[in-house]
């Protein structure tokens, strides 16, 4: 019982880590392609 509820802990912080990294990936991605546009709008 116990390593059970340590497996379901363990899958839903994966699970949050997993939805952050999603945030934090969109953010970076979003960051990059407002660069590329500037890089863009110089040239």
């Amino acid at each position: 019982m116990i390593i059970n509820d340590t497996g379901l802990k363990l899958s839903e912080s994966l699970r949050t880590l997993s939805e952050t990294d999603k945030e934090v990936v969109n953010l970076v991605a979003v960051e990059i392609i407002k660069k590329v546009y500037e890089l863009l709008g110089k040239v």
